[in-house]
């Protein structure tokens, strides 16, 4: 049955895109349809396989293959970022009024956004004008269906996509019931990168990621704060780069 959507500001069902950086075919993407086809029709365009780290990568200069699965859905042998942009012009006579990316399996808070594939589709997405919310939880999360029930809920109940258009949501940790503590507004803390070099033979040399983080540093205020005490964080994002506030301070150095 679908939701009365009047509330919203909305006359019919809206129609909704999803992606992730998953996979066309992992669990979070098909609890993501299952829980927005409340809400109205939901198309879907997704990598056919995983992407994770491809950040807002898009394909240039080459060929973008894809697959139908149905009317409604395809999938994409690109990035994320590829699968969003396909998914709004192959869908050419659908006028999406929402693109979701998620639901990750995998927390995407800190800097780490800057880097998700799952934040990527959906920069693409909030580039077009179009609202666009980011879903993403636990590695561990049993509750994926019902954290995102009550979380979109939250969000199209209380508008918030009308004074926020891009928001990063984070689930609470999974040992936490699937309202957790509650719902708060998450900062960005950055998290230190450091990179591992090992040599093998003496001629091949191989480097993994570790995220020197300490949880007892994290700030009260931030989104990787918030998850691991129990509650959803919400991060309003702003796809263009452009620092405004800097923008007259440089016009006076350079154009005087």
């Amino acid at each position: 049955m679908k939701v009365n959507l009047y509330h919203l500001g909305l006359e019919n069902n809206m129609n909704i895109l999803i992606s992730n950086d998953d996979g066309y075919d992992k669990e979070g993407l098909t609890i993501l349809k299952k829980v927005l086809s409340k809400y109205g029709d939901v198309y879907v365009s997704a990598p056919s396989t995983e992407k994770s780290g491809s950040s807002i990568s898009l394909t240039f200069r080459d060929i973008i293959p894809y697959s139908v699965i149905d009317n409604k859905t395809i999938k994409v042998d690109g990035t994320p970022g590829d699968s969003m942009a396909l998914g709004l012009n192959y869908f050419e006579n659908i006028k999406f009024d929402l693109c979701v990316s998620g639901i990750n399996k995998g927390l995407n808070e800190g800097k780490d956004a800057l880097f998700s594939g799952t934040v990527g589709a959906g920069i693409v997405s909030s580039l077009s004008g179009i609202k666009t919310i980011c879903l993403s939880g636990d590695f561990h999360e049993s509750n994926y269906e019902k954290r995102a029930e009550y979380i979109l809920k939250y969000i199209f109940d209380n508008k918030l996509l009308d004074v926020a258009p891009f928001l990063n949501v984070n689930f609470p940790k999974s040992h936490y019931s699937y309202k957790g503590k509650g719902i708060r507004v998450g900062r960005i803390y950055n998290i230190p990168i450091e990179y591992t070099h090992l040599v093998d033979n003496g001629d091949k040399v191989f480097s993994t990621i570790k995220r020197n983080g300490k949880k007892s540093i994290y700030p009260i205020d931030s989104d990787m704060y918030y998850s691991d005490n129990g509650y959803y964080s919400i991060t309003p994002f702003k796809a263009s780069f452009e620092d405004e506030s800097k923008i007259d301070l440089l016009k006076k150095i350079i154009e005087k």
